[in-house]
């Protein structure tokens, strides 16, 4: 375990034995999925205390008895920390990062105690990456604890401080709230202290036993896959629902709406027949695309639940902005299909940000690569009259033989090449501007684009970054759009399919400098028709379609030798051979 750690906490001074140190951060190790956690020791550098007050004191501490160690003090800056984790090597692992302060000395006291922080968390086996963390999304982390002098948000002291005169009384008045806890045991703790030095601290422990109710449903989780939401992007609205009571909850409903000020924009409900007790169920809703650059409020409500117990938890409410940037790669959004190399790296230097995407996900890239990333939404253009589509690069590749295309698709089959890098761009971050008018003029509806890297056997490089793709609702100013973006071909021609030889799935290039109905065939060596590829329009350019090995009625063909055509009546005709190897 390698991270670099930064702490400003309360120093050891006046601590007395059994402790040396108040307050203070420390590692601690779970073999057992979270059950059981035990301290573990680190390379370096090594604990400065080795029995902290803040985690052994009954008192005022975690109650976790002497000989707790720790850091204390000031770490002095951000400082490379390791530790070996051989010793509690097993399939259940769970490390959790500690930080424990009493009721004394604290941040109030003094500005520069800022407390524990946690950064560049990276676990491996020496050779492998098993687990990593960069503090810029919160996968993978769960916070666990409490902040400040409340111990229970669910307990509220109406008049708990004041003055008492001698041989007075005073009531204290508490309201307990359960509208956010869930059922089960909670434990809170209220603190009398006194002007007395005399007089030992009090504490008085509140127990509440929460049942849950017969009937209640609750919307835990409003799901979008972006923090914010970008332009002409079909995305898949969702929520979590739990099920908090003791009876099955049934033939109810759930709506989503989008408000645009005080504008309905949106809205789909989704019925659920069935929802059993303590299940928790994700919703989707048919997905929404935004046409304009403003701010949303995502609304899910929960209907007809005539018993439910708590309708505060019924509705639940989210706001996003929506935005020209369709990715940066600074969070996780699931909106890529990376294959055969291409992930998110931050390795390099980003144009904004930490991360980008890279060819082979940090490293240099490979002989014979053919790797793509895909934009699995695609972009809705039915309500656009024009689109360009924007990207930051840099890159440096053998130049003229290993070439990143950015490629787009009005079906997700046929590819249409719109730009090319290749040879040495990295220098400097440049943005590029691609015209999408083609294809709306073309009739696409939608369209989806990739990335698509192809190298030979020879030499090597960094190879390619991508950085903040962005989608415009106009037409492209830097580069004109009759250039590389929409090509014509001078000629007809049909290229060798790659891979060759192939396990399932290989790509047919072909190229068309008019529009033309094309046929592709796929021929067994008998001359056998196994499967008919492609039989539709297709306007000009160089596209690209895959075979997956299957013939006419699904099945995947043996291994052999096959025969594909193209045929362009009256025009063109061309036919290659390839190998499928299994």
């Amino acid at each position: 375990l390698s991270w670099m750690g930064y702490w400003a906490v309360e120093d050891s001074a006046g601590a007395e034995a059994p402790y040396d140190g108040w307050d203070g951060c420390n590692v601690w190790v779970s073999q057992d999925g979270g059950k059981n956690f035990k301290i573990a020791y680190p390379t370096s550098p090594k604990y400065i205390c080795q029995s902290l007050w803040s985690f052994g004191n009954s008192e005022q501490g975690w109650d976790m008895g002497e000989g707790i160690p720790g850091w204390v003090g000031k770490s002095g800056g951000w400082v490379p920390i390791l530790f070996n984790l051989s010793p509690f090597k097993s399939d259940s692992v769970i490390v959790r990062f500690a930080f424990a302060s009493d009721m004394g000395y604290c941040t109030r006291d003094d500005k520069e105690l800022l407390g524990f922080f946690v950064d560049e968390i990276q676990i491996s086996d020496g050779g492998s990456i098993l687990f990593e963390n960069h503090g810029d999304a919160t996968g993978g982390m769960q916070p666990i604890g409490f902040t400040g002098t409340e111990l229970a948000s669910w307990i509220e002291v109406s008049n708990g401080t004041g003055s008492i005169g001698p041989h007075q009384s005073s009531e204290v008045s508490l309201v307990i709230k359960t509208k956010d806890l869930t059922p089960g045991k909670h434990i809170g703790k209220l603190y009398i202290t006194s002007n007395d030095t005399t007089q030992p601290l009090s504490k008085l422990q509140l127990n509440l036993n929460l049942l849950a109710p017969g009937h209640d449903v609750a919307v835990q989780q409003i799901l979008l896959p972006a923090e914010k939401t970008p332009l002409l992007v079909p995305i898949q609205l969702g929520a979590e629902i739990k099920n908090n009571g003791l009876m099955d909850a049934t033939n109810f409903n759930i709506t989503c709406s989008i408000l645009s000020g005080n504008r309905s924009i949106y809205e789909d409900t989704v019925f659920v027949p069935t929802l059993l007790s303590g299940a928790l169920q994700v919703v989707k809703f048919k997905p929404f695309t935004a046409l304009e650059l403003q701010n949303l409020d995502f609304v899910i409500t929960l209907l007809n639940l005539p018993d439910d117990y708590n309708v505060n938890n019924n509705i639940m409410q989210s706001t996003s902005t929506v935005t020209n940037l369709v990715d940066g790669f600074e969070t996780e959004t699931n909106f890529w299909d990376f294959k055969n190399g291409w992930g998110i790296t931050n390795k390099l230097g980003a144009y904004d940000g930490r991360f980008v995407a890279q060819v082979n996900s940090g490293s240099d890239y490979l002989n014979n690569m053919n790797t793509t990333m895909t934009f699995t939404p695609g972009f809705d253009l039915t309500s656009v009259a024009n689109a360009t589509l924007k990207y930051w690069t840099k890159y440096i590749t053998e130049a003229n033989k290993d070439i990143c295309y950015l490629e787009a698709s009005g079906d997700s089959l046929n590819w249409t090449k719109l730009d090319s890098l290749s040879g040495m761009g990295f220098s400097a971050w440049t943005q590029r501007e691609i015209g999408l008018i083609y294809f709306i003029n073309a009739g696409f509806k939608k369209i989806w684009v990739r990335f698509h890297f192809i190298s030979d056997n020879m030499n090597t490089f960094l190879g390619v970054l991508i950085d903040d793709v962005e989608i415009y609702p106009e037409g492209s100013t830097s580069i004109a759009e009759d250039q590389l973006h929409t090509p014509n071909p001078s000629e007809w021609k049909l290229s060798q399919n790659y891979p060759n030889p192939f396990n399932l799935n290989t790509k047919i290039e072909y190229s068309i400098p008019e529009v033309s109905d094309v046929k592709i065939f796929i021929y067994n060596i008998k001359g056998e028709i196994v499967q008919n590829l492609l039989n539709s329009q297709s306007q000009p350019g160089v596209h690209e379609i895959t075979w997956d090995g299957r013939d006419k009625n699904g099945n995947i063909v043996s291994s052999g030798i096959y025969l594909y055509q193209i045929q362009i009546r009256g025009l063109y005709s061309d036919m290659k051979k390839m190998i499928l190897l299994k």
